[in-house]
């Protein structure tokens, strides 16, 4: 999975028909999209392709599914996190439970990334910092590893600790430390609009572009204070 074929952006929207329109106007081949909305709209199907979709599994069994699917995304995402979707036998062994996910999406010949939380990260969010050494990247067996993308919204997030050059230098080591060990792993950076302003984000965007390969922007459907169509295409038109 070579990062010229992939670079861009990633993006996770819940499957609201107002974002559609946003989506259209911005989408282009370098664009990777939830296999979820681009399903559910004719047009973004024909710009994107199956092969720039992508699929959210929270768990080793959801990933067997969406893998094994007929109709499955081109690179699913083990979304492994401190919550009921994961399983916490998961939970408790992750590197072994990263290990078995890869087995399963290579072996339906699927690209295989990760987005673990910002705990299993290393990053403390009531303290609105980070410890790189502390979460699990130093243990992960990157060569069965495609794709990486570092929740790391916290850090950034207005609402709470709004630090974006903390934002900055965790990505930053976190990529140091990804590339070093698989240089053709696909690294992206997550913002998100649950809690912050798009000048927000766009700082954080700006902070770490030269140093990702792609954004990816979260845009919750539930409690989401910045979540609007017109912020949505302020972030994607810089993008």
């Amino acid at each position: 999975m070579a990062r010229a074929a992939t670079s861009g952006a990633y993006l996770f929207a819940a499957n609201l028909g107002a974002t559609y329109p946003v989506l259209q106007q911005t989408a282009t081949t370098r664009t990777h999209l939830s296999l979820g909305i681009v399903q559910a709209d004719p047009i973004l199907a024909a710009r994107i392709g199956t092969t720039n979709t992508f699929q959210l599994a929270d768990s080793i069994a959801a990933v067997t599914a969406d893998v094994w699917a007929a109709h499955g995304a081109a690179l699913v995402f083990y979304d492994i996190e401190h919550w009921p979707g994961t399983p916490s036998a998961e939970q408790r062994n992750p590197i072994r439970s990263i290990a078995q996910a890869a087995l399963q999406a290579h072996a339906a010949g699927r690209a295989f990334g990760i987005t673990p939380d910002g705990l299993f990260l290393g990053i403390r969010p009531l303290r609105c910092t980070f410890n790189i050494a502390a979460g699990i990247l130093p243990a992960v067996h990157w060569s069965s590893v495609d794709a990486l993308n570092l929740q790391a919204q916290v850090l950034a997030d207005d609402a709470r600790c709004g630090g974006v050059t903390t934002y900055a230098a965790f990505v930053k080591q976190a990529v140091a430390l990804a590339r070093n060990a698989n240089p053709r792993i696909v690294i992206s950076a997550q913002i998100s609009l649950r809690h912050s302003s798009p000048t927000t984000a766009l700082a954080a965007i700006a902070a770490v572009r030269a140093i990702v390969d792609a954004v990816y922007v979260a845009y919750p459907s539930n409690n989401c204070s910045a979540c609007t169509p017109a912020n949505l295409a302020t972030i994607l038109d810089s993008l």
